[in-house]
């Protein structure tokens, strides 16, 4: 099967540095900045949290960016987010974890 084709021309500008909010799998909020850098198809994120950092591999499918995220004291998960075009743009995400039984929210807003 070959990988999905991305179409340069529909693909917003994805890199720049973020503002998150999202929920804890104990409900409680939490924020970071995110930095996202492309590489060729794939994309580079980068969590600071208050007291951790987690990094994570991206690709754009369907027009939603699916990434791989992991870090010291963060177990492994995946988050996925729709692309909301506008300014700022805006990454409207889920998320899940090896160890956490929910799916959570997160929404990264560009700066």
């Amino acid at each position: 099967m070959m990988p999905a084709q991305i179409n340069a021309g529909s693909e917003p500008e994805l890199v720049g540095t973020y503002m998150c909010a999202g929920t804890n799998p104990d409900g409680k909020p939490y924020q970071a900045v995110v930095l996202i850098r492309k590489h060729d198809q794939r994309f580079e994120l980068r969590w600071q949290f208050e007291q951790s950092e987690a990094v994570g591999v991206g690709i754009i499918v369907d027009g939603k960016l699916s990434v791989s995220v992991f870090g010291e004291g963060i177990p492994p998960g995946v988050a996925v987010y729709s692309v909301k075009k506008g300014d700022p743009l805006t990454l409207k995400g889920s998320w899940a974890t090896i160890v956490a039984p929910g799916v959570y929210g997160e929404t990264l807003v560009k700066m």
